[in-house]
């Protein structure tokens, strides 16, 4: 993980924490509530800033929040990624 800072839980505490929060990402998403699913996902990219599903998650929740310029620019890291 690219986390930089030090956590105080174990490992499999912090990808479960990860875990939580990408799924948190997705029920709000799916309930209509994108601005929460956004939060979620910035958690996640707090620490990990390359994931894939916070990143694409996010580009979700700025797409249904008019803020198109934040869903590209975390698409195009999407993409960057993949080459």
């Amino acid at each position: 993980p690219s986390g930089s800072s030090a956590s105080p839980l174990s490992p499999e505490s912090v990808e479960l924490e990860r875990s939580l929060y990408l799924n948190l990402a997705q029920g709000y998403l799916k309930s209509g509530d994108a601005a929460r699913a956004l939060r979620a996902c910035q958690v996640v990219l707090h620490e990990y800033r390359d994931d894939a599903k916070a990143r694409y998650r996010a580009a979700e929740a700025c797409l249904a929040l008019g803020r198109l310029e934040e869903a590209r620019a975390s698409l195009e890291g999407l993409m960057r990624e993949e080459q």
